[in-house]
């Protein structure tokens, strides 16, 4: 596991979100390209690299701030620039703000960094996708909220979501005047 942590000594023109703790967990599988592959990481609160080849509009890292390892080694951040991930022949991803880590092993994307960017990241049984637009059809389960960098489901939203399980939407029609069901639909996708 990674931590990003900061020095005490935090400059003042530093922006607040700047100050937050910042964490990166990550694995090694052998068949995963750890120098041209970027590891999704719902723990990790700010793009990695360690190959500055990757990274456009380079500048030098001024902040205070290291990567602590699992073994309480600290790792210097060098730089911070942006990249881009090519994939799905021309589409391509965009990142902002990507730490420069020479001795990080692994190129981490961060997914509550992802979502700030404006992309949807949805996990599924057999992969992960990233998208620009999302339109959800179905209902979802449970749902969390962001909560600086990391993604939390409360369990007074749990305990809520028990009690709605036993709605219909012939309840919600009933409940809302009895109007049609398109404009039910159009009022749930909003």
């Amino acid at each position: 596991m990674l931590k990003l942590i900061f020095s005490q000594e935090i400059e003042e023109n530093e922006l607040e979100e700047d100050m937050e703790a910042h964490a990166f967990a990550a694995t090694t599988d052998p068949m995963v390209n750890y120098k041209e592959d970027w590891i999704i990481d719902s723990g990790c609160s700010n793009h990695v690299t360690s190959d500055n080849k990757k990274l456009e509009d380079v500048a030098d890292y001024k902040g205070m701030r290291v990567v602590l390892m699992a073994n309480n080694s600290r790792l210097s951040i060098s730089h911070v620039g942006k990249a881009v991930v090519p994939r799905y022949g021309a589409q391509q991803l965009q990142l902002e703000k990507v730490y420069d880590v020479p001795d990080l092993k692994k190129n981490l994307l961060s997914v509550p960094r992802l979502t700030v960017e404006g992309k949807y990241v949805l996990f599924g049984p057999e992969g992960v996708a990233i998208f620009r637009k999302l339109k959800v059809i179905g209902t979802p389960i449970m749902e969390g909220r962001r909560r600086q960098s990391v993604y939390v489901l409360s369990a007074e939203s749990a305990y809520v979501d028990k009690a709605r399980r036993n709605e219909t939407g012939d309840l919600w029609h009933a409940r809302l005047g009895h109007v049609n069901y398109s404009k039910m639909k159009e009022i749930i996708q909003k």
